[in-house]
Order: structure tokens, then C-alpha cells, then sequence
């Protein structure tokens, strides 16, 4: 009975040790700053073949509440551009007051297993009413972060 138990105990271990290995985890691989809106870092990225998972820390550098829809980020990986993105939660909505930084987990889901270049592209919308709903003006039309960058390509 023991040795069964030993057993199940050692088989389990493996089985933690395969899966956590099983993927690879890439840490501290770029940023995306729009000045006076957003700073975007990247803390890890894991590879998961047809998808990723990447936690970011997003920072509102202005002096409004800022509002991105996860209905408006994008997501690829080398050829394929059209990756969805999904952030694990009910709320479909990421509000940051003056100043306030949040870590986020994102996952991005791809058609077909990839090879290349990871990336995201965010919408930053303003929130005068600061209901975090609302959306006001487009403060940046295109955030883009790519995997390896030391900055993030802007386009207005």
C-alpha cells in the first residue's frame, strides 16, 4: 500500500516537473511608451505553440483615466497577424486612473502553431467622464509592442 502511494506521489512529481517544463518563459523582452498616455512593459512571455501568454504592466502617464478594450487588441506571431486576445476575465475593459499601474496576464490565440516574433497592438482611448466605460477621444491609435523591443513602434 505504501509503495503505491510512493508510487502516485513520484508519478505526480514527474508528471508537475513535465508540464512545468513543457513550455518556455521568456522574461524582461521590451516596452511600449506613448508619452504623457501609456508605458507598457513586458515582465514574461510563455510559448504555448498555437497561443502565448504574456503579463504586462501598463502605466498611465496621463492626467485622465485611460480606457483599452480587449475587443480592440490584437495579437501575432511571425506571418500570422490575426491572433485574439484574451484577458481572462468577465470585464472586457482595462481602466487606469492618473498614475495607477496594473499587471495583466493576456492570452494572445493563434490559427496555427508559429514561429517568429511575437507581438501586440493596443488602443488607448481617453475616459473624461471617468466612468470606465465611456470612451472619449483616441489617445493612440497603435501601441505596438514586439518581442525583443527596446521600444514599442508608435502610430498615431
Amino acid at each position: 500500500m505504501i509503495q503505491r502511494f510512493l508510487a502516485a506521489i513520484i508519478l505526480m512529481s514527474y508528471a508537475t516537473l513535465a508540464f512545468a517544463w513543457g513550455w518556455d518563459k521568456v522574461e524582461g523582452i521590451g516596452k511600449a511608451n506613448v508619452p504623457d498616455v501609456l508605458d507598457l512593459t513586458t515582465d514574461w512571455l510563455k510559448d504555448k505553440d498555437d497561443k502565448f501568454d504574456v503579463s504586462l504592466k501598463l502605466t498611465n502617464l496621463s492626467k485622465e483615466t485611460i480606457l483599452l478594450f480587449v475587443g480592440d487588441m490584437s495579437c501575432a506571431r511571425g506571418t500570422e497577424t490575426n491572433g485574439t486576445i484574451n484577458n481572462h476575465s468577465d470585464r472586457r475593459t482595462i481602466d487606469l486612473r492618473s498614475n495607477e499601474s496594473r499587471s495583466v496576464i493576456l492570452t494572445c490565440q493563434l490559427k496555427t502553431k508559429n514561429k517568429g516574433n511575437f507581438s501586440l497592438d493596443l488602443k488607448v482611448f481617453a475616459n473624461p467622464s471617468g466612468d470606465s466605460n465611456t470612451p472619449g477621444k483616441v489617445l493612440a491609435e497603435k501601441v505596438e509592442w514586439k518581442q525583443g523591443a527596446h521600444e514599442g513602434k508608435i502610430v498615431k
